[in-house]
Parts: structure tokens; sequence; C-alpha cells
């Protein structure tokens, strides 16, 4: 009788450690595969927020060079119109004199925009900022929530 007990125990040996590897397993999901796809949801909540800053950007963009560069409060509502209000608008003009008879490629001048240039051409960009805040769903220490994502372009307007 005592030989059959010893062969049944040798002939399964695995079966003692499924137990520990299903243990091990669940303690390698929870401890590492879990905050790794926490930190993926978060990065992409944030790469969603960027491509829809983009988005409202050209928008943006596209109603100033139809001609309402001078229309501050229809340029936010161009910003806003997919997205909604949590988009924030800033708008500033920034001219530059852009020396055209040089002989070599130099880089234009910043000017204030009251003023003309004694030499080259005039010319003035509206340059926009959009911004909003993404609330990440898990707090992670290199990501923080709120987090403020902003783009930005200029198109010229004189």
């Amino acid at each position: 009788m005592m030989p059959r007990l010893i062969s049944k125990m040798t002939r399964w040996p695995w079966i003692v450690d499924q137990g520990a590897i299903a243990v091990e397993t669940a303690l390698v999901a929870s401890f590492i595969l879990v905050p790794c796809f926490l930190g993926l949801w978060d990065v992409g909540q944030i790469a969603l927020g960027q491509a829809q800053l983009s988005e409202a950007l050209e928008d943006t963009l596209t109603y100033v060079a139809a001609g309402n560069a001078g229309n501050a409060a229809g340029i936010t509502r161009a910003a806003q119109a997919s997205y909604g209000s949590g988009i924030t608008v800033v708008t500033t003009a920034v001219c530059y004199c852009d020396n055209t008879t040089a002989t070599s490629p130099t880089a234009p001048n910043a000017v204030s925009c009251s003023g003309s240039c004694s030499s080259g051409q005039f010319e003035q960009f509206l340059s926009v900022t959009v911004s909003q805040s993404v609330t990440l769903l898990f707090s992670l220490p290199y990501l923080s929530s709120p987090r403020t994502l902003s783009a930005t372009g200029q198109i010229r307007t004189a």
C-alpha cells in the first residue's frame, strides 16, 4: 500500500505550485500592471486635451483670417465652439519690421505696433493662445492634476 501513496505524490508535483503562481501573478498585476495602465489613461487624457486645443486654435486662426481680427468676443466664441467654455483665449498684437532690402537673410525685428519701420516692411500679426485645464482621473507623482495645456499660433493681420 505504501508504494502506491508515494507514487501518487510524485506523479503530479505541479499541482502544489499552481496556487503560488496564481498569487504571484495577482501581485504583479496589482502592483505593476495596474499603475502602468492608469498612467497610460492619464497620458491619453492629456493627448486628447492637446488635440482639442490644436483644433480650437485652427478654428480661431481661420476665423481671424476671414477678416475678424478686431472682434475679440468672436475670436473667443470661435475657439469655444467645438469644446465648450473651458477653453480660454488670449490675443496679443505682435509687430515686426522685415528688412526686405538686405542682401543676406535677416530675422525680422520686433517693434511697437503703434510705431513704424525706418527700413523694411511693417508687418502686424495677431498672436492667439488657447488654453484649458485637464483634470486627471488618477493622481500620479509625475503628472500634476489639474494640468494646464496651451497652444499658440500667429496669423498676419496687416
